[in-house]
């Protein structure tokens, strides 16, 4: 139910709160109204609204104490949105700080295996909140996609036992650099990694020939590296390191890599294991796509993308 921009008073909100029709509502959006703190802790206090997955108020009169209340029922509601395969998608819901606060503190995130926060409003101290909470201990796969964390963010992941159980970490245009990297890699607790997304973030050679001589990414079966600008000497780091023996899929679209990087990769023993590699947007010619689609070196991948 959308009922934005429609002047909204205090009283207009405690109508709303006290309505039985509202009990099977889903989505209400009140966003730019004249709601104020006592509208909001009548809406908090509903009992019918209950089955809300999503409220939006944004712009609205009330202050830290009625957006309390309502980060209150947000929580509640959204620790509800847990799915029968353990998941929790939190997409795109204009999360700050406070709200990654309120729902690691929230004892029903222990019961969530694969988190997903892409695309919201939260940075490292949002994060410091979610990675030190008792209750994160059981996350497997974590996407932080889209949040501007940078490097602080990848050290604090880097720092906590909460984050031992990770297996799949999304890290796509977070601004993490090199630095960030370093310090995944000499975690003492990411031992478990098997998919991880850098894409889209400025990851030196340095920070590749981490990523290629880490422990910590022995176990890795995907890499996400596209859009770092990463050329042939770089690309070289990945295709030659002796670490990721277990890497089954590539993605470095969107780079510099050219028809010499290519024939690197084609001589490559990681060219055997792999069986998916997106390579599309770099520096090839005609012929330099030929050579993918027509070399003898890549009849062994399953799926291929240039």
């Amino acid at each position: 139910m959308n009922l934005g921009w429609n002047q909204i008073s205090d009283e207009g909100a405690k109508v709303l709160a006290s309505s039985p029709t509202l009990n099977q509502l889903r989505d209400l959006i009140l966003d730019s109204n004249n709601i104020g703190n006592s509208g909001s802790l009548s809406l908090a206090r509903s009992k019918y609204l209950m089955n809300l997955k999503n409220l939006n108020m944004v712009d609205n009169n009330f202050n830290a104490y009625g957006e309390s209340a309502l980060l209150d029922l947000r929580t509640r509601n959204l620790a509800e949105k847990i799915s029968a395969d353990k998941s929790l998608n939190l997409n795109a819901l204009y999360l700050k700080n406070k709200d990654i606060k309120a729902i690691s503190l929230h004892q029903k995130l222990a019961e969530v295996f694969h988190l997903s926060l892409r695309n919201n409003f939260f940075d490292h101290q949002g994060l410091s909140d979610l990675v030190t909470s008792p209750f994160s201990k059981n996350l497997k796969k974590l996407n932080l996609m889209d949040n501007a964390i940078g490097d602080k963010g990848l050290v604090l992941l880097s720092e906590s036992d909460s984050m031992s159980n990770i297996e799949l970490l999304n890290l796509e245009n977070t601004g993490a650099t090199s630095i960030g990297v370093l310090a995944l890699s000499q975690s003492s607790h990411l031992k478990k990694l098997q998919e991880l997304n850098l894409n889209k973030n400025s990851i030196d050679n340095k920070g590749l020939l981490v990523l290629a001589e880490s422990e910590n990414f022995k176990n890795l079966k995907v890499l996400k590296i596209s859009g770092i600008d990463m050329g042939d000497k770089g690309f070289q780091l990945i295709i030659n390191s002796k670490k990721l023996k277990k890497l089954e899929e590539l993605e470095v679209a969107g780079n510099s890599i050219s028809k010499k990087g290519l024939l690197k990769l084609a001589k490559s023993p990681l060219l055997l294991q792999l069986k998916k590699l997106d390579i599309r947007r770099n520096n090839f010619q005609d012929s330099d796509q030929l050579l993918l689609a027509q070399s003898s070196e890549f009849n062994n991948l399953k799926f291929k993308r240039f």
